[in-house]
């Protein structure tokens, strides 16, 4: 088993109390960032919603950053996770 640092941002940070926005994960051996962001779920169904489309899929504007990169730059949500790993969850930010 590994553990993974998970950070949540704005106004998911509602959505876990008592975690003030940061959490740790236990997982098994050869999870991947999408294992994580399931388990979290799991652990907190009120995020479903906000991360994952009805689909299935990761929401377009969630952006989901392991030890600082973007998953899309990497393998995204297939992308491998080590225990020690910090993951990011927020909102995609834009600006004009």
């Amino acid at each position: 088993m590994i553990e993974v640092e998970v950070e949540i941002f704005f106004s998911f940070k509602d959505k876990i109390p008592d975690e003030k926005g940061k959490l740790r994960l236990t997982l098994p051996e050869d999870s991947r960032v999408l294992d994580a962001l399931e388990k979290l779920v799991n652990r907190y169904p009120e995020l479903d919603g906000e991360i994952f489309e009805s689909s299935g899929k990761l929401r377009r504007f969630i952006q989901v950053r392991l030890n600082q990169q973007g998953v899309e730059h990497l393998s995204g949500l297939a992308t491998k996770v080590n225990g020690g790993d910090e993951l990011l969850v927020l909102p995609k930010l834009g600006g004009g």
